[in-house]
């Protein structure tokens, strides 16, 4: 361990900073929940808190931790004590239940991706060509990275005669494996390397410029959003909520979406304003189930019962897919997604 000092910690700061962050914060010094950790592991810890008090002066300091999935309990809340911060920091979750249910810390409910998406004139505009009308492609599934929970998902999903039908890509294979899936291979163990083998038919990206793919992210207009009835969201966690541009999408793009995600997770989605409450489908066949791989295996087996008719499934919900993508552009919306966190952010179009 050695002192943190002043230079160190502007210098250590533009390496953790998100520089492409359009979010702009009113009278607020941020420091991500990635930059806490790495300071904290690598500092004296008397020397912390002094310069993010300095750093802050008369700004809110703001720990935020919305980019990634974490644990509070055992990721944030020990590091905060330790450093003494407990009084002093403000604290933006993605998870709207931590606020209260951590009273006696300053929490606040900030839906990163819901905002950032929100607030982006580009995709209002794209949103005029939205296809409502007549769609090909029965189901997409787009996971980006390889992460264990989504590799299993399309391992699980392979045993069905309609996988073939469902458009499915991964980002960065080769980088992402075996990094993400070893890291967590607490989640595929019991199926060891037959898992693990299979990754060779996993698909990347389309190369077709038609699924817009740029910075590993495919565009709502993409045709697996804009010309499927359904998607299966694959979040980037299966133990926190973090809803991430993998929800916006298809809620955008008037998708019938599924999850792999968080226990509860179509649940909380549901409490955000949006109406899930589908005709002909019960996500509550597998959206409580607190083990991950029984939930995804209930999960396909539900798709697996209604696949072949989701294109009437569609139809017959197209008034509620339709007031999904209005809702999240109404003013209503906004005002849901930001009334916690509206005095320490700036409510502008970018």
């Amino acid at each position: 361990m050695i002192i943190l000092s002043d230079q160190r910690f502007y210098e250590i700061y533009k390496d953790f900073v998100d520089l492409t962050d359009i979010i702009e914060f009113k009278n607020s010094f941020v420091v991500n929940h990635h930059l806490l950790g790495y300071l904290y592991n690598t500092f004296f810890t008397d020397s912390i808190k002094p310069i993010l008090i300095t750093a802050a002066k008369n700004k809110t300091l703001l720990l935020d931790t919305t980019q990634d999935p974490v644990d509070l309990e055992k990721n944030i809340f020990p590091i905060c004590e330790a450093l003494d911060l407990k009084k002093t920091v403000t604290i933006l979750v993605n998870d709207d239940t931590e606020p209260l249910k951590y009273s006696d810390w300053n929490i606040k409910w900030f839906p990163r991706f819901f905002i950032k998406f929100r607030l982006s004139k580009d995709n209002q505009d794209k949103n005029n060509l939205l296809n409502w009308d007549t769609r090909q492609h029965q189901m997409s599934c787009y996971n980006r990275s390889a992460k264990a929970h989504r590799f299993y998902n399309f391992y699980r999903m392979g045993v069905y005669r309609w996988a073939d039908q469902v458009h499915k890509s991964f980002a960065n294979i080769e980088k992402d494996l075996p990094n993400e899936i070893m890291d967590h291979s607490e989640l595929i163990k019991p199926l060891g390397m037959l898992v693990y083998n299979s990754c060779k038919n996993i698909p990347s990206h389309s190369d077709d410029e038609n699924y817009e793919w740029s910075n590993n992210c495919h565009s709502f207009l993409a045709p697996g959003y804009n010309n499927s009835f359904a998607n299966l969201i694959t979040e980037s966690s299966v133990y926190n909520f973090c809803p991430t541009e993998k929800t916006v999408k298809p809620l955008i793009a008037g998708n019938i979406i599924f999850s792999i995600s968080n226990p509860g997770f179509m649940e909380q989605i549901e409490k955000m304003g949006f109406d899930l409450l589908y005709d002909s489908l019960d996500h509550s066949r597998y959206d409580y189930e607190p083990d991950f791989q029984a939930r995804v295996n209930k999960c396909l087996a539900f798709i697996d019962e209604i696949f072949y008719n989701l294109h009437s499934i569609w139809q017959d919900n197209k008034t509620r897919l339709k007031y999904n993508n209005t809702y999240f552009w109404s003013d209503k919306f906004l005002q849901t997604i930001t009334h916690q966190v509206k005095d320490i952010i700036e409510i502008k179009y970018y």
